[in-house]
């Protein structure tokens, strides 16, 4: 899934372009002459490279970037096509991906929100590569006692890996854990917000409706947007 933004875009297609070569971050950083760290962050749009060093990295992989200029919101319409064609049985897929986490959060009160929220109530997205849960500060207790009863690791921003630190939610660390290899990104908040129930084949989810999560989601406020003005000029 592409950035929401020019610069996480650059940095999505520098990691498939550095990919395609068979280089990892570290090797393609020394050839630089910079940090891997920092190379990690323009491929995660969060660097601020100029113009011209972005140009030099691309270089290095024998490749250039061709920029022009579109319509607004155009650049939405290629994830919104890869969307809009997945069948119900892909939804369905989709989403039983995470049913056994799903399965075991039924005892924490939670709400799904999110992307995978979103796509749960037809949003017209590529499937989700995670799935983001909201859990009320007072119930961390129950969510810590599945993550001490399940093989599980958490996510490590400095070492940009996973297995470092405690997986108590309860403890400091990144909000992010491999849980039957799927990957959680956790909300805590004082109390869970509304929900309603959607059904995806026979997956129930309590989910955040989508136009809270529009509010919440700059790339998905874009993309459905676009959608929507999609709709309205096709007869």
């Amino acid at each position: 899934m592409r950035g929401e933004n020019l610069a996480e875009t650059v940095g999505f297609i520098l990691g498939v372009e550095r990919a395609r070569a068979r280089l990892s971050q570290a090797r393609l950083a020394e050839r630089l002459g910079v940090s891997q760290q920092w190379l990690s962050r323009v491929e995660r749009g969060e660097a601020n490279a100029s113009f011209a060093t972005v140009q030099r990295i691309f270089a290095e992989l024998g490749k250039q970037l061709r920029v022009e200029a579109v319509p607004v919101g155009t650049d939405m319409d290629h994830d919104i096509n890869r969307g809009i064609v997945r069948t119900e049985e892909d939804r369905c897929g989709d989403v039983g991906i995470y049913g056994t986490l799903l399965h075991r959060l039924t005892g924490v009160p939670h709400a799904v929100t999110g992307r995978l929220a979103a796509f749960a109530q037809g949003a017209p997205i590529p499937s989700p590569l995670w799935i983001d849960i909201v859990v009320a500060a007072k119930d961390l207790d129950s969510l810590a006692a599945i993550t001490e009863q399940t093989f599980c690791m958490r996510w490590s921003q400095r070492w940009e890996d996973w297995g470092y630190g405690s997986t108590d939610p309860r403890e400091p660390g990144a909000p992010r854990w491999k849980i039957y290899l799927c990957d959680m990104r956790l909300q805590i908040v004082d109390e869970l917000p509304q929900t309603i129930e959607v059904r995806v084949g026979e997956q129930p989810l309590r989910v955040v409706p989508i136009a809270d999560i529009e509010r919440d989601d700059p790339w998905l406020h874009r993309l459905m947007n676009r959608w929507r003005q999609r709709r309205e000029t096709t007869p």
